[in-house]
């Protein structure tokens, strides 16, 4: 395999960038909203060996931390939900979007029906999320391709306990039948919904 000059630099851009940014983070106090969509921050080296770099998403989480961010927007950034980028999507929903998160753009991450269980675990009953866009993914198939209920399921299991959520937007998922049922029913007994996005994308 021949590895061209731009991919054996991308790793090292990736990390000064990653300074800069962590740094710039953790000395902010005054943003309180970040939109940081198409950047691809969070694209590794396509090489094969790369388990070895650093996991960016968490040295991001970990500079979100301490600031006063509530909402943030990492659409189209390449998350990727398999493998070692579900653990950086563990970290962020475990230290900033549990905790804090008023609002949160996944749209357009190539986020399969694993990486929703995941994110389920940020939904409950002393939940801050009002706003969780997680369209233009695969929430409605597996890594293979195939149709799974597991992550909507899980997802709509914990929605309901939340007692702020206003707005779900979950349109071009590839949904099934059971999947939207399960999604209208959840609905139906949230206390403060008013946004539901469901277009596109649809499978029978």
């Amino acid at each position: 395999m021949n590895v061209t000059s731009d991919e054996t630099e991308r790793p090292s851009k990736m990390k000064a960038l990653f300074k800069s940014i962590v740094r710039a983070f953790r000395k902010n106090r005054t943003l309180t909203a970040l939109d940081l969509a198409g950047n691809h921050l969070f694209q590794n080296s396509c090489h094969p060996l790369n388990e070895h770099l650093t996991n960016y998403l968490i040295d991001f989480t970990d500079s979100l931390v301490k600031t006063n961010i509530r909402r943030i927007n990492l659409k189209d950034n390449n998350l990727v939900g398999t493998g070692r980028k579900n653990k950086g999507l563990a970290y962020l929903v475990k230290h900033f979007v549990t905790t804090r998160a008023i609002g949160l753009t996944l749209s357009s991450n190539c986020l399969y029906s694993p990486s929703f269980v995941i994110i389920s675990t940020a939904l409950h009953a002393k939940s801050t999320l009002t706003h969780l866009d997680l369209s233009d993914n695969r929430g409605g198939l597996n890594p293979n391709g195939i149709g799974s209920s597991e992550g909507i399921y899980a997802l709509m299991r914990t929605i309901n306990t939340s007692t702020v959520l206003a707005h779900l937007i979950l349109s071009r998922n590839c949904l099934r039948d059971d999947d939207v049922v399960i999604i209208a029913d959840t609905v139906a007994i949230m206390p403060r919904i008013r946004t539901l996005g469901l277009a596109g994308g649809y499978i029978v």
